[in-house]
């Protein structure tokens, strides 16, 4: 949860590692879409302050993939956890298409300023600026029913066990993926050299085509990914992903386990799918939620790095108590704000998961970004 100005309005968003800018619905939407949600109402916050073009609001679209938004971009105080920014850029959505019709209403970019749409200054780099954190760092850490949020740099954080890798252009937070490792009989090893998007915001994996469609018939599903036994969650073989960083150094291998890749509700007979999905061509990835999963992923903003750590059966143990718990945030007064959220990947109907297709929607833009991004660079 987070709180848009004087007196605050609350609004559930979707932190988003993937795109850089913060919006919430406005009253200013009347479409059935924006009404289902909270919706930001400007007139009744003293604080609130339009940006303009000229002597007009400054409107601006936002493509997602077929689905968009038209938002207001304007300032006001933004409270997150027990982090107040003043005068915080943020848009007002006056148009959404039925692809955001999903449980969050806004999104909550985390990714660099470069990324953000003309006029938003992201609010995790303005926390930065003011030099409210103990570190200009946050992190994940998601286990299967529970999942926390960390500024800055926790008091139980163990930066020993950590392993950490340079982001490949400061915009995406994107690493190398050079490989993954098949569990076949004859150990079967992909090799490739491709750009890897840690995506918050996208709650499947997206891989070239060849690689979806191989890894989906070893676990039987069919090449889209549907039609996947539920019981593979606990039978199935664990996938190896080989990254590295912007230098070459520090080659990782980040284990996926069957838990991790298979997307469901928990009753077999609404059908499973698999988490791979075919996401573009073959040198682009796109690691969304299931990647993240039973870790934490650090993202270090003044070193432009991301650093995995495992967690452990304790670590796993106290997630899935908070999953339990309503969203709330503490501060020890030390830069150090913690949300906790509940389940992350759930599913609604037989095969997909909840918010699965703004997600997917988000990520075709994201893709089409990332692939520009490395043809520029």
């Amino acid at each position: 949860m987070i709180s848009i100005g004087s007196p605050p309005q609350q609004f559930r968003v979707n932190f988003d590692t993937g795109s850089a800018d913060l919006w919430v619905p406005s009253t200013r939407c009347a479409n059935p879409v924006c009404t289902r949600h909270n919706q930001f109402n400007p007139n009744a916050s003293s604080t609130y302050a339009p940006l303009l073009c000229g002597r007009l609001p400054n409107q601006i679209g936002i493509e997602y993939g077929t689905g968009m938004v038209t938002i207001q971009a304007a300032h006001d105080t933004l409270q997150w956890g027990s982090m107040s920014i003043r005068n915080a850029s943020f848009g007002e959505a006056v148009e959404m298409t039925p692809d955001f019709d999903a449980q969050f209403d806004g999104l909550f970019g985390l990714a660099f300023p470069t990324l953000a749409t003309q006029g938003l200054d992201p609010p995790l780099f303005a926390l930065a600026d003011q030099q409210k954190l103990n570190a200009n760092r946050f992190s994940f850490t998601l286990g299967d029913t529970g999942g926390r949020l960390d500024l800055g740099i926790p008091p139980d954080s163990n930066e020993t066990t950590t392993t950490w890798i340079k982001v490949t252009q400061p915009a995406f937070w994107a690493v190398n993926v050079y490989g993954i490792d098949l569990p076949t009989r004859k150990r079967l090893k992909i090799k490739t050299r491709g750009v890897g998007l840690l995506d918050s915001g996208t709650t499947t994996i997206l891989c070239p085509s060849p690689v979806a469609k191989l890894i989906n018939r070893i676990i039987g599903a069919s090449d889209n990914g549907l039609g996947v036994d539920c019981g593979v969650s606990t039978t199935g073989p664990t996938f190896r992903f080989r990254l590295a960083g912007r230098d070459g150094q520090n080659n990782i291998t980040i284990p996926i386990s069957p838990s991790q890749y298979i997307l469901g509700d928990g009753v077999p007979e609404h059908g499973c799918m698999s988490a791979f999905q075919v996401g573009g061509p073959k040198d682009k990835w796109i690691l969304g939620l299931p990647f993240f999963m039973n870790r934490t992923i650090s993202f270090d903003v003044d070193n432009t790095r991301v650093g995995f750590t495992t967690l452990d059966r304790d670590a796993l143990a106290r997630l899935r108590t908070a999953g339990d718990s309503q969203d709330y945030a503490t501060d020890d007064n030390d830069g150090y704000n913690v949300v906790v959220t509940g389940p992350r990947i759930e599913s609604t109907n037989q095969v997909m998961p909840r918010s699965a297709t703004a997600s997917q929607q988000a990520a075709s833009a994201k893709m089409l970004a990332l692939a520009l991004l490395v043809c520029l660079v």
